[in-house]
């Protein structure tokens, strides 16, 4: 059996326009895969290994208080993400963290926090509070 089609397929030949729409699916679909790609970099480089979470379980909005964080205090050593919008009192003291992710807009007050980087959401930081570069 002879083969004429261009795309050596016998019985199925495309045509130029139906090619131009299969480049098209490809294309979208690549973009769509880097889009994908990139979107959990991003994630992955900034929030999803912070050290602890703020969960706010303790109640009392405290930074200093292990209840209200998914796995302890942050350190200068250790880097925290919050996760609600939310008040939270730095108790009237210096408090340290490697860096901060912030995926909602909690209101930090009543202290200086220390810390090597802040990235995320919008936040509101009261004039009681400093920020300082660790």
């Amino acid at each position: 059996m002879e083969c004429d089609d261009i795309d050596g397929v016998c019985g199925y030949s495309r045509s130029a326009s139906n090619r131009g729409v299969e480049l098209k699916r490809v294309h979208r679909k690549v973009l769509l895969l880097v889009g994908w790609f990139i979107g959990v970099c991003a994630r992955v480089g900034f929030g999803q290994f912070a050290d602890t979470a703020w969960t706010g379980s303790a109640g009392n909005g405290l930074w200093g208080d292990a209840g209200n964080w998914s796995n302890g205090v942050p350190t200068r050593d250790r880097s925290a993400e919050m996760k609600k919008t939310t008040t939270i009192d730095l108790g009237g003291v210096t408090r340290e963290a490697k860096w901060v992710y912030m995926t909602a807009s909690p209101s930090i007050r009543n202290g200086t926090l220390a810390t090597t980087s802040i990235r995320g959401a919008y936040f509101t930081i009261p004039a009681s509070t400093t920020i300082n570069r660790a």
